[in-house]
């Protein structure tokens, strides 16, 4: 009689011949060791008829051969089943006395460009924040410090340049607060280059900031979304600057973003080499957050050529990366990032439990996505967090088991649920995952998995599945 094994989720993974397996509620991979035991295990994955299966192998490998290594992969998946993740509880309750050491800041809405992507209202682009609000977000991040840890600051806009005095006086007296407390700081900045000038490059250095630049690549793909208010493109613009920002930043500093949509994912490897040729040796692909209906959302089609992509940089590259002297490294690291956890990712993101957006005008939000939404306000720097309107938020932010469409994705471990924010603009229900928000997440970290496994040479452990009577 053939053992019992009832169908068990596993995600398949052929790399250059060699067949891994990806258990989802674990984030463990295994390797088959023989053909019965892959046989056995394919079926388990696919619900296909395993005693008839299991029949013929009994006949083709013998009747004791078979049931030892049927014994083995049942005993082996039972006890992969056994270690069912548990849900995560947050971090902490946080109260007006206990807010975030993640904190950003959008210094003002205004903004120079009108990129076509950007989902900030332009009715909205017209606010900058004051220096007591600036100074406020500083007071609640004292308030509710114990002491040694690091401060995390960003500044947002709209383009946050058009208000630089704010930017530096906020880092200033950060530091001078942190400082006084025992705590560390770090600073960050995203800006779309335009305004960028000696001084400015200099305030920066001397502050370490993190400089995240956006740049879409060569001029006819950065052009394309990237414009001014009156249609003309930034791309000259922002190159023409480069050179203030690689001289006085220091190149670990120094970060471009580049934005991937529908019309430009086939560009991109061009615009990578392009980027990399002006020496900028951090790129980040950003694959464009927009709902699915939109016509510079990325289809399925486009999630499988990016993949394709980074496993074709993987390759062309392979050597410079392990010595890491090849700015590929760098933008694949980022990729792989999401492959990195070894623990299951309950929720998507921190936003609203250890990370708070805060606007122009002083109110608290999860994220800048939310309070373009107009949803979920969670306080303001007067009052500090709502209690009522915190408790709120993480009782309806969904796990990734409470979002139905997640329940069997393999993936989901990985992502965590997808973009909160992202699906209720699209759905109206934070548990409704964007479509194309899916296609990309899943695309990626199926090809992260492969060529991570692939150029690391790595080697699953062979646990239970191993003697297998061909040997």
């Amino acid at each position: 009689m053939a053992p019992h094994t009832s169908r068990i989720a596993l995600k398949k993974l052929t790399i250059e011949g060699t067949d891994f397996y990806l258990h989802p509620g674990t984030l463990q991979v295994f390797r088959a060791e023989g053909s019965i035991a892959a046989a056995i295990i394919d079926a388990v994955c696919q619900g296909g008829p395993l005693p008839r299966i299991i029949s013929r192998l009994r006949e083709e490998h013998g009747t004791a051969a078979v049931d030892q290594v049927a014994q083995e992969v049942q005993q082996f998946l039972l006890r992969l089943g056994s270690r069912s993740p548990k849900r995560s509880e947050p971090a902490a309750r946080l109260t007006s006395s206990r807010p975030s050491k993640w904190l950003s800041l959008e210094v003002t809405s205004a903004c120079n460009l009108r990129c076509t992507y950007c989902y900030q209202p332009t009715s909205w682009r017209h606010a900058r924040m004051a220096w007591d609000i600036g100074k406020r977000c500083i007071d609640l991040l004292q308030k509710g410090s114990t002491g040694g840890e690091t401060w995390h600051i960003s500044f947002y806009g709209g383009e946050p340049l058009l208000n630089i005095s704010l930017v530096m006086r906020v880092a200033d007296y950060a530091t001078s607060v942190a400082r006084r407390v025992g705590c560390g700081v770090r600073f960050r900045i995203t800006t779309n280059g335009t305004l960028v000038n000696e001084r400015i490059a200099r305030e920066f250095a001397r502050r370490r900031f993190q400089v995240e630049l956006s740049l879409d690549g060569r001029g006819a793909s950065h052009d394309r979304h990237r414009r001014t208010a009156s249609g003309a493109g930034t791309h000259a613009t922002i190159v023409a600057r480069l050179p203030v920002l690689l001289r006085h930043i220091p190149s670990d500093l120094l970060t471009v973003n580049v934005v991937v949509t529908h019309e430009t994912v086939n560009e991109l490897e061009r615009n990578l080499e392009y980027l990399w040729n002006l020496g900028l040796t951090r790129v980040v692909v950003i694959p464009v957050k927009l709902p699915w209906h939109s016509s510079q959302a990325l289809n399925e089609t486009d999630a499988h050529s990016l993949a394709c992509l980074f496993e074709g940089l993987i390759h062309k590259y392979s050597g410079g990366m392990v010595d890491d002297d090849h700015p590929a490294w760098w933008t694949v690291w980022k990729y792989w990032h999401c492959v990195d956890a070894s623990d299951p990712k309950h929720y998507r993101c921190p936003a609203g439990e250890d990370a708070y957006y805060v606007n122009s005008s002083g109110v608290i939000y999860p994220c800048d996505r939310f309070y373009y939404l107009g949803r979920y306000a969670l306080g303001d720097v007067w009052r500090g967090i709502d209690e009522h309107s915190h408790a709120r938020w993480l009782k309806d932010r969904p796990t990734v088991e409470e979002c139905p469409r997640c329940r069997d994705c393999w993936a989901r471990y990985y992502c965590g649920g997808g973009c909160y924010a992202l699906a209720l603009e699209t759905n109206n229900d934070l548990r409704m995952p964007d479509d194309s928000d899916c296609l990309v997440r899943r695309a990626l970290i199926e090809s992260a998995l492969k060529t991570r496994l692939q150029l690391t040479h790595y080697r699953a452990p062979r646990e239970a599945l191993v003697g297998d009577t061909e040997k």
